[in-house]
């Protein structure tokens, strides 16, 4: 049984590189089939890392495909498949990957939420990088958000707001010469 076991993992293994080939040629229909013969499989197995894996691969599929809320409903499966294993940076990443789906979406308030999420999450995990990358792209969140509203205060405090998060990112950087 467990020489089935190995067969079946590389198996999934091998869906998985013709999944990730036919991504990168965005050629996006055979990659989610050959993405999900991997989950089907990986789902036989039984390993949750390796599904929240398959997962996160179809919600990155989806978004570069611009099937955007494939592509959140994919990451919220992954995420919350970490989450349950305790893989805290796995969970960061993909806050973040929610985040950018929002931002793709033009829900700006949406991606800062996420990106606020990621960034607390790097911030417990003390992963300097993260945290910058974080503040960073918050910045560009609420400039973008600033550029769709008409309130003139909430403008001017976004704008104040996106220019603290840049500071911070900046001096992270440099104090870690990123």
């Amino acid at each position: 049984i467990y020489q089935q076991l190995s067969i079946d993992k590389n198996i999934a293994n091998q869906w998985y590189w013709l999944s990730n080939s036919y991504h990168l040629w965005c050629k996006y229909q055979q990659a989610i089939e050959c993405q999900n013969q991997c989950l089907t499989i990986r789902q036989h197995l039984n390993n949750q890392a390796d599904i929240a894996l398959a997962y996160f691969q179809l919600a990155s599929i989806y978004q570069d495909w611009g099937k955007y809320e494939q592509a959140i409903n994919y990451y919220q499966q992954s995420k919350d498949i970490y989450q349950q294993l305790g893989k805290y940076q796995n969970v960061a990443r993909i806050l973040s990957w929610l985040a950018s789906c929002y931002q793709d979406l033009k829900d700006y308030q949406k991606a800062i939420e996420y990106r606020q999420e990621s960034l607390n999450l790097h911030q417990q995990l003390n992963q300097q990088q993260g945290i910058a990358v974080n503040y960073r792209k918050i910045a560009e969140s609420q400039i973008s958000l600033a550029k769709n509203i008409s309130n003139q205060a909430e403008i001017s405090e976004l704008l104040t707001k996106a220019e603290e998060n840049t500071n911070q990112a900046i001096k992270i950087n440099i104090e870690h010469e990123y």
